[in-house]
């Protein structure tokens, strides 16, 4: 999903940030934002969405403890 708010033109310097907003599920949600540097203006907002699955079997699973754990470290005010 994106939404292109204001084009970018040739030479801009682009500041991308992003963001895991949901990864308790077996869904992962990366949200993203470009920004013009030189006048901070929000050209690009979208998100991903992405799927914990077994190698092995194909099916779709749970986060494995290590990633929430590293997750909880790195942002504790999601529960």
């Amino acid at each position: 999903q994106c939404f292109f708010l204001v084009p970018a033109r040739y030479d801009d310097v682009l500041n991308i940030q992003s963001s895991v907003t949901d990864y308790r599920s077996p869904r992962l949600r990366i949200e993203y934002e470009i920004f013009r540097v030189g006048d901070g203006v929000l050209l690009t907002r979208g998100s991903t969405t992405h799927a914990w699955q077994n190698i092995q079997t194909g099916k779709i699973i749970r986060p494995p403890k290590m990633f929430l754990d590293v997750m909880q470290k790195e942002s504790p005010t999601q529960s």
